[in-house]
C-alpha cells in the first residue's frame, strides 16, 4: 500500500515534469519555425515575394502555407525543398496517426 502510493506520488510528478519539458520544447521548436519562415522570406523575397509589402511577414498558419506555395511555385530548388520542409514540420500534428 505504501510503495503504491510512492509510486502514484511519483508518476504524477513526473507526469508533471514530463508536461513541462513538453511545453518548453514546443515553444523552443515554435521560435525555430519562426526563424526558420523569416529566413526563407527574406531570402526568396525579391526573386518570389516581390509583389508582396517589403515588410512582410507571415504569422498565421495560413499565411505562412500561403508564402511557402509562393516559394515553390517561383523559387528556385533550394527554395523548394526549404519550403517543403517547414511545411512538413506545420502539418506534422495535423496528419491522422495510423
Amino acid at each position: 500500500m505504501v510503495a503504491e502510493l510512492k509510486l502514484k506520488s511519483l508518476a504524477s510528478v513526473l507526469g508533471r515534469h514530463y508536461i513541462r519539458c513538453q511545453a518548453m520544447t514546443m515553444r523552443c521548436e515554435v521560435a525555430t519555425l519562426d526563424a526558420s519562415v523569416a529566413k526563407l522570406v527574406e531570402d526568396y523575397r525579391a526573386q518570389c515575394l516581390w509583389f508582396l509589402r517589403t515588410d512582410y511577414m507571415p504569422t498565421s498558419t495560413g499565411d505562412i502555407l500561403k508564402t511557402l506555395a509562393l516559394i515553390e511555385r517561383y523559387g528556385d530548388r533550394a527554395g523548394y525543398e526549404r519550403a517543403e520542409e517547414i511545411k512538413a514540420w506545420l502539418l506534422r500534428d495535423s496528419k491522422p496517426q495510423s
